[in-house]
């Protein structure tokens, strides 16, 4: 019993604080590089294209890169799938969890085989692990499977060449970019996947890039100043503060 990975699935709407005065306090702070990120990736109420729920969509990724930053020892079990048009800003979110955590603590890897390789396991241990371009080959239906452990089991195994093979608990949160609507199958009963709407170019296709690529430009460049990056730190300290008790 398989579904396409089209829809949301993993923790829906259930991370949304039930105090919205709370929750509005805290948006009404958000700090301009935030705003701007988050308009690449979600949208807000000018854009042409966005979710119908792209305020909650917003919120749970918030929620999601407070936890991450903030509470690194609370390990989200479920991944972010991020779905979009080529140069939407993965890449710049990339860039920013860089400069808020340190370069060190996020690894890249190219689709599920990049984690998945026989000796390629050791990729996971670090705070945040992103696994980019995903996109199932062929009719292989058992990718959701082979990411099981790396992103909701406590103990992982490494695999390094050359190296007797070990276990080791796990600490890195996961997340997935891809340009496909539909980057593999998952079965419709998985939790472990959270997926917002596809995300179009902002103005059309025509002049989306463009726009988006000014967005990273200028979010890139306001992460140079280290007071942007301290007022970052500082909301997404506010907006954990509000993560429910079973938020992983």
């Amino acid at each position: 019993d398989v579904q396409a990975l089209v829809t949301v699935s993993a923790p829906d709407l259930a991370y949304l604080p039930s105090d919205t005065s709370r929750r509005g306090a805290v948006e009404a702070l958000e700090p301009r590089v935030w705003s701007i990120l988050m308009k690449m990736l979600f949208g807000n109420e000018d854009s042409a294209h966005k979710s119908d729920a792209w305020q909650d969509e917003r919120w749970i990724f918030t929620q999601w890169t407070s936890c991450v930053v903030i509470k690194p020892l609370s390990r989200p079990l479920w991944a972010p799938v991020l779905r979009s048009d080529h140069g939407i800003g993965k890449g710049t979110f990339e860039h920013l969890m860089r400069c808020l955590m340190g370069s060190a603590a996020v690894n890249t890897v190219a689709n599920i085989e990049g984690l998945t390789g026989t000796h390629n396991g050791d990729a996971a241990l670090t705070r945040l692990l992103v696994l980019n371009e995903v996109l199932q080959k062929g009719k292989d239906t058992k990718a959701d499977q082979r990411l099981k452990m790396f992103i909701s089991d406590p103990v992982i195994e490494i695999n390094r060449k050359h190296e007797q093979r070990f276990f080791t608990l796990a600490t890195h949160a996961t997340i997935l970019y891809s340009n496909s609507p539909q980057p593999f199958l998952i079965p419709k009963t998985e939790r472990r996947y959270w997926v917002p709407e596809f995300r179009k170019y902002d103005v059309g296709e025509e002049h989306g890039l463009a726009f988006h690529a000014e967005g990273a430009r200028h979010v890139r460049s306001l992460l140079e100043n280290p007071a942007v990056i301290h007022e970052l730190l500082c909301w997404l300290s506010l907006v954990s503060e509000l993560l429910p008790r079973d938020f992983t």
